[in-house]
């Protein structure tokens, strides 16, 4: 797919390798996600915007199924196997889902369509490395979370002391 931008110049040319799948595409009248054969996903509204993330959905099946939840804002990945929620407002991505193939509303209502019970991943944050600009030795003295949950929580950090060393845990 090579899309032009309206002056119909090369200046702004893209070349899309297709979809990943037939339903690798979601979005409503004003803009379009789709995820492109190399894992790639990408934006399309007044233009064309790679938003990437090929680490994550470069591995997912042909079967990847994207669903846009226009109430929340919110995008549905999945594949069966793995499953991904893109926040459209904060554009961030986190673990979702894996098996959800539809959703809409109806009288007010969310209907959610999946093939078969939809089966939540559990719950996990994980952020990037924080050094704070320096490599001496921190301590952390406390973990705060905001939560409602029913079932037990665990938490645990990845550290090491050395940057040539791999990342231990401390679970």
């Amino acid at each position: 797919m090579r899309i032009l931008n309206k002056k119909n110049t090369r200046q702004n040319l893209f070349i899309v390798p297709g979809l990943k799948s037939k339903n690798a595409v979601a979005g409503n009248d004003t803009f379009q996600f789709f995820i492109d054969k190399k894992g790639q996903m990408w934006k399309l509204s007044e233009g064309l915007e790679l938003l990437d993330y090929s680490e994550y959905f470069s591995e997912m099946t042909n079967s990847l199924v994207m669903s846009f939840d226009n109430a929340n804002m919110l995008l549905y990945i999945c594949d069966g196997n793995i499953g991904y929620i893109y926040d459209i407002r904060s554009k961030s991505l986190g673990r979702g889902q894996i098996n959800i193939t539809g959703i809409s509303y109806q009288d007010g209502f969310l209907y959610v369509v999946a093939p078969e019970d939809i089966l939540d991943v559990p719950f996990e944050i994980c952020t990037d490395i924080y050094d704070f600009g320096t490599r001496n030795i921190k301590t952390i003295k406390s973990l705060e979370f905001g939560i409602n949950l029913t079932l037990p929580f665990y938490a645990a950090i990845d550290y090491r002391r050395n940057k040539s060393l791999e990342m231990r845990n401390s679970w």
